[in-house]
């Protein structure tokens, strides 16, 4: 039978994280990419592509609880994509790209995000697959 000491127990549906929403903020010394918190992601990782779709690499790997990345390695006229992606017990999520257009001055800058196409998702998987073992 249930006695009044039973304990109630909660359970969760546990999935890689999704991808998230990036904004990108910058100035004339730094660029900071934003997103939304997710539950249950332990860790994030950001790459960093300059002046190319496909050559990204890995800038920084931040706890689950950030939500954001400053960029203060940048220059005016390069154009750079920034990836998102989360990591949790049950492997690497969904990313998401942010593009930061850098021109002339932080008066003309354009941004955008979006999720990448199925090849590039394996793409960005696979660079954080090769280099997981450095952080």
């Amino acid at each position: 039978g249930i006695s009044e000491e039973s304990d109630v127990i909660s359970a969760y549906a546990l999935n890689i994280p999704e991808a998230p929403s990036l904004t990108g903020v910058f100035n004339n010394s730094s660029i900071t990419i934003s997103w939304n918190i997710q539950q249950f992601t332990s860790s994030w990782v950001v790459l960093r592509s300059v002046n190319s779709t496909l050559n990204y690499e890995i800038v920084s790997t931040l706890n689950g609880s950030q939500v954001s990345y400053v960029d203060t390695d940048i220059i005016v006229g390069n154009i750079y994509r920034y990836a998102v992606l989360g990591i949790n017990t049950l492997g690497i999520g969904f990313a998401s790209i942010i593009l930061i257009n850098y021109v002339l001055s932080n008066a003309f800058t354009q941004s955008y995000s979006f999720i990448p196409s199925v090849n590039q998702q394996k793409k960005l998987k696979n660079i954080l697959n090769t280099n997981m073992f450095k952080y």
